[in-house]
């Protein structure tokens, strides 16, 4: 990792982290769960491709993330069905 791509990853997760911040102060009802949800996946994305090297993984490594990626999908989908229906 070289000093220029860590820089830039600190910038970005900071601005994030000023977006999360500048979202409490809004009153946007609904909209500033799914705003931080979203900036949540942003930094976790970053995070994992930057600093866990995720994106110079091999074949097997990278199935193995978008595996866990979709049972995560699945267990948020089936948590997101039965509060719903309730």
């Amino acid at each position: 990792m070289t000093i220029r791509e860590a820089s830039l990853t600190y910038i970005a997760l900071m601005v994030l982290l000023a977006i999360t911040v500048g979202s409490t102060f809004l009153s946007l009802g609904p909209a500033n769960s799914v705003i931080n949800f979203g900036v949540a996946i942003a930094k976790a994305g970053l995070i994992g491709l930057v600093f866990m090297h995720l994106r110079r993984s091999g074949l097997l490594i990278s199935l193995t993330v978008a595996a866990v990626l979709f049972w995560l999908m699945i267990l948020f989908g089936m948590a997101l069905i039965d509060f719903v229906s309730r």
